[in-house]
């Protein structure tokens, strides 16, 4: 099974760290009363970088923990002029006594541009310049042995990040190239944009061309049309994982996903719904629809634990859909962006990685026009 390791936004760890309930249930997945216990989470060592946050945070040792080292938070500093200083030997200590895996301290290629008055980053389809693709690898590469040179745990499995940004397909050959040698025990990849299909299929087969057969990270997809290429991927990579922040995001907004159809948005200032929109785990367990729009740590918490339930439920009913060739294949054919993906799965295994990109013509273009 995909191994899925959410990304708690800051109510859920505010709530965790402060003991804070909702009517004796855990605000959390991990805790001794949650409304549901699911086995993994991943933790940014940018935005929880203290020594003890396993014990802050009261996670057990039955939970794996994917430590993030903070290279995303590196460029999106930088892009807005901001200074910053994630030290290489500072997030492998803060690794080592936190987490199960974790992630090398990487440069990613993707070109990121200030928005909104420079509050925020967002992606450019635009490539970055050859120049600066080759110093952000310089620069991962000096991490990566700071990190092969000075690891003290045998416990952590560090994974080596390859990344492929958003210039030429062949830009992930180069930079797989340059961090191949460096020893560690597994491998990420991270997909941009991390909603498309085709894109994480991309990079996923292109590990597995070069003998990549377990222990693959796929970082921070974005919504629920990604899933179902990794539950194909798990076929031919074994463990396969991946993380999202995507049902935080969704609780940011006060967004309520449902498989039945539209979602549902809980604003204080437009009450719209009287009843329970449903009886999952944590709905079942809400005493009063009021509380789902609260604006406090029980508001966000209990709707992201929603979101999160959904996310898990839509993954085991892929898990077992797949097992049925026919009704797979119904599915996926219902969806373009998710057909072509299959496509190309399918295409690397029976034909070789060159073969495939070459039939899909995505050498002639740069991994924005895909």
């Amino acid at each position: 099974m995909v191994i899925y390791a959410p990304s708690p936004h800051n109510e859920i760890i505010r709530a965790s760290q402060q003991s804070i309930k909702y009517f004796g249930h855990d605000l959390n997945w991990w805790g001794d009363n949650p409304f549901f216990r699911h086995g993994s989470l991943l933790i940014n060592f940018f935005h929880q970088g203290q020594m003890d946050f396993r014990q802050s945070m009261k996670v057990g040792p039955e939970i794996t923990v994917v430590g993030d080292s903070g290279g995303f938070e590196i460029l999106s500093r930088r892009a807005r002029g901001k200074p910053i200083n994630i030290d290489p030997l500072s997030c492998l200590r803060w690794q080592e006594a936190n987490c199960d895996i974790g992630m090398t301290l990487d440069l990613s290629p993707v070109n990121l541009q200030p928005v909104e008055g420079g509050k925020s980053v967002a992606a450019s389809p635009e490539p970055i310049s050859h120049e600066e693709f080759e110093k952000r690898l310089d620069e991962t590469c000096k991490n990566n042995q700071v990190f092969q040179d000075n690891r003290q745990s045998p416990k952590l499995k560090i994974y080596n990040i390859v990344h492929s940004g958003m210039g030429k397909v062949e830009s992930i050959d180069i930079w797989y190239n340059r961090v191949k040698d460096f020893k560690f025990e597994g491998w990420s990849v991270a997909p941009k944009p991390p909603g498309d299909p085709l894109k994480v299929a991309i990079d996923c087969m292109f590990m597995y061309s070069r003998g990549i057969r377990s222990s693959l990270h796929v970082l921070g997809i974005s919504g629920l049309k990604v899933l179902p290429v990794l539950v194909r991927l798990e076929q031919l990579i074994k463990p396969i994982s991946t993380d999202s922040f995507s049902f935080a995001v969704n609780a940011i907004v006060r967004k309520f996903m449902t498989p039945y159809g539209p979602d549902l948005y809980f604003r204080p200032s437009e009450k719209k719904f009287t009843h329970l929109p449903c009886m999952c785990p944590v709905c079942s367990e809400v005493r009063s629809i009021d509380d789902y729009y609260k604006t406090d740590v029980v508001g966000y918490g209990i709707i992201g634990l929603h979101n999160l339930w959904c996310y898990l439920d839509y993954l085991q009913y892929l898990e077992t859909l797949i097992e049925d060739k026919e009704s797979w294949g119904k599915f996926v054919n219902q969806h373009n962006n998710l057909f072509m993906a299959m496509k190309f799965i399918d295409e690397v295994v029976d034909r070789g990685w060159e073969e495939a990109v070459s039939k899909l013509g995505l050498m002639q273009q740069t991994l924005g026009e895909w």
